[in-house]
């Protein structure tokens, strides 16, 4: 019997040791003038974190030693100097062991994942939503999604609970199709089984550079064609938002063929996805993203090309979107 006890202690010992090492990634900002990580401790009891560190695509920044998160609570840490840790238009970021290597958690934005670029604006943060002291998923290499557990704040919450709502992708009306002009025009689609008009007023769209805020409404089944108010810079992505700040679609463009201005970039068939891509092929390219001649201001479907037909790939730089 007193094995038996000793050996079930061990055992219960070892469950303990390993949700003490379980830590959250929870908010992150990447701009070269401010680069800030906050981690969260799920653990009813203080977590040192004095053995890890954050890793991302520039380089690594080892958490002091001593450094512990009181229970049920987030630390922020402001990598300085600045501007030496993550690539700022897509990279990997990760909390990891600094001996082993050892990842706890880890997201994917812009090019390398499906999470949003947090653009320029000084308070624009990457968040998880929904916060991590509501318990969400751990990175998982076998099946976890950035763009359903990652999005945008435009006012930052750090050192506290993140507010931003969850994404819902391809839950409403969808980016369509993508002039890069002049005249520069974005076309946006209502599909039909919602059934009714949607007023887009103070959605906003942004491609990790800047946001332009929209107005108009989007007929039931049917396109809206905006020339933007103000000038942005499609490089590789961009992101819709409804006006609750919302992520309801996205684009990425990264790795995909070359885009001749008097052409058009085209969902097939109108408001096709996946929407949660992050470079050409995950956004469906070749299949359901189509290089063809534009349609703006009518379906898509009314191209006789708009089909699954396959596109040459190779690199393109970026796509211009400037207002008129």
């Amino acid at each position: 019997m007193k094995l038996q006890l000793t050996v079930l202690a061990l055992a219960c010992l070892i469950a303990s040791s390993a949700t003490a090492q379980d830590v959250y990634l929870n908010e992150v900002v990447v701009e070269d003038s401010a680069e800030m990580v906050e981690l969260y401790n799920p653990n009813q009891t203080p977590l040192d974190v004095g053995d890890r560190k954050i890793v991302g695509g520039l380089g690594e920044y080892e958490i002091p030693d001593g450094t512990t998160i009181p229970a049920l609570s987030y630390l922020t840490i402001t990598i300085m100097p600045p501007g030496n840790i993550f690539e700022n238009v897509g990279d990997e970021i990760s909390i990891a062991d600094s001996n082993s290597g050892e990842v706890y958690d880890q997201v994917r934005f812009g090019h390398a994942g499906g999470a949003p670029i947090p653009h320029t604006g000084g308070t624009v943060s990457l968040c998880r939503a929904t916060d991590a002291a509501t318990d969400p998923p751990l990175y998982d290499e076998t099946g976890y999604s950035d763009a359903d557990f990652w999005t945008l704040d435009l006012t930052s919450t750090f050192g506290a609970a993140n507010d931003a709502p969850p994404p819902a992708l391809g839950s409403t009306v969808t980016l369509n199709e993508f002039n890069p002009g002049p005249p520069n025009m974005v076309e946006f689609y209502n599909p039909s089984v919602l059934a009714v008009d949607v007023d887009i007023d103070n959605w906003f769209l942004t491609d990790g550079i800047g946001e332009v805020f929209l107005n108009g409404t989007v007929p039931s089944g049917g396109v809206l064609v905006l020339n933007l108010p103000t000038q942005i810079e499609a490089t590789q992505h961009v992101y819709l938002f409804d006006d609750q700040g919302v992520r309801v679609d996205q684009i990425g463009f990264f790795e995909g063929p070359a885009f001749p201005p008097d052409l058009c970039l085209v969902r097939c068939p109108d408001g096709a996805g996946p929407y949660d891509g992050h470079d050409w092929l995950t956004s469906g390219g070749g299949e359901t993203l189509l290089i063809l001649e534009c349609t703006l201001g009518d379906l898509n479907t009314t191209n006789p090309e708009c089909n699954p037909t396959a596109v040459e790939e190779r690199s393109w730089g970026r796509i211009r979107m400037m207002a008129r």
